[in-house]
Parts: C-alpha cells; sequence; structure tokens
C-alpha cells in the first residue's frame, strides 16, 4: 500500500472521528449533563455549538477532500459504477455527506448566529422565538447524528463491496 494512500485515509478517519465524535458528544453526553446541573438548554448548545463548529467544518473539508482522493483511485477500476454495489453505495454516500453539510450550514450559518443574537441575559427567561430555534438546532443536531450514523453504514458496506 502507498504511503500518499495511508496518510489520506488517515486523514479521512481522524476527520470522522473528529465529526461524529463531536456529535456524539454534545447530543448525548454535554446537552443532557450539564441541563441536569439547571443550565437552561439554548445556554448549552450555544456553547457547544460555537466551540464545535470551527471543528465540525475542518472536519467535513477535510473529509470531502480526501473522500474525493479515495473514490477517484477506488473508482478507476471500475466499469460502471452506478451498476455495482459500491457505487450505489457510494452515491448514497455522497448524498449523505450533502444533506449533512447542509444541515450544517443551516445550524451554525443561519440557526446558531440568530441564537446569539437572540440569547437571553443570564436569569432571564428565553423569549418564544429563541425557544423554538433552540428546538430547531436539537432537532437538526439529532439529524446530523443520525445522518453520521448513515453515513459509516455505507462506508461498511463499501468496505465490503470492495472486497467481493
Amino acid at each position: 500500500m502507498e504511503v500518499a494512500a495511508v496518510i489520506i485515509r488517515w486523514f479521512h478517519l481522524i476527520a470522522a472521528f473528529t465529526l461524529l465524535g463531536g456529535l456524539i458528544f454534545m447530543n448525548v453526553v454535554l446537552t443532557p449533563a450539564v441541563g441536569a446541573k439547571g443550565i437552561p438548554p439554548q445556554f448549552i448548545r450555544l456553547m457547544g455549538m460555537q466551540r464545535f463548529k470551527r471543528y465540525a467544518w475542518i472536519s467535513m473539508v477535510t473529509l470531502v477532500i480526501t473522500g474525493f482522493m479515495i473514490a477517484f483511485v477506488a473508482l478507476r477500476d471500475v466499469e460502471a459504477p452506478l451498476g455495482t454495489p459500491y457505487g450505489i453505495a457510494l452515491l448514497i454516500k455522497i448524498i449523505l455527506v450533502f444533506l449533512m453539510i447542509a444541515v450544517t450550514a443551516l445550524n451554525s450559518l443561519i440557526y446558531g448566529p440568530k441564537l446569539v443574537e437572540g440569547a437571553p441575559k443570564p436569569k432571564e427567561e428565553p423569549s418564544t422565538d429563541v425557544t423554538v430555534l433552540q428546538g430547531r438546532i436539537v432537532i437538526l443536531s439529532y439529524v446530523n447524528l443520525t445522518l453520521g450514523f448513515g453515513i459509516l453504514l455505507m462506508v461498511a458496506i463499501l468496505n465490503f463491496a470492495s472486497k467481493t
């Protein structure tokens, strides 16, 4: 195996672990743990989003670039990629990746700044708009986590399909 291919896959895996691990941490650990301490969810979500979004975007850009490189090499040997299980799984994975990018963009570029702008001061009750916005962000965070697991499923199928 070529050294360059190993390095590209390594960066791809590091980026995938960073992105999915961060989503799992925010959705499964941080929000419930801090929320149980009585801190309003909009502050938790805001803290987590603001700190994680830079890593999420770096991870996604890395995944797209390295994923393109990996797919380019893998598809050189396939005559009709969409006619193979590998090609179908790759197409589904690409669609899921673009959906994940769209959801992340909506959360971090549109809803996140609106949440920062409308966040209540300490000991203030959040407005109805902030509460609705928070709900949308939470739902989209779980959608992103689900998309991430779907992408991992496609990776498992791709791995299996490449060996058959």
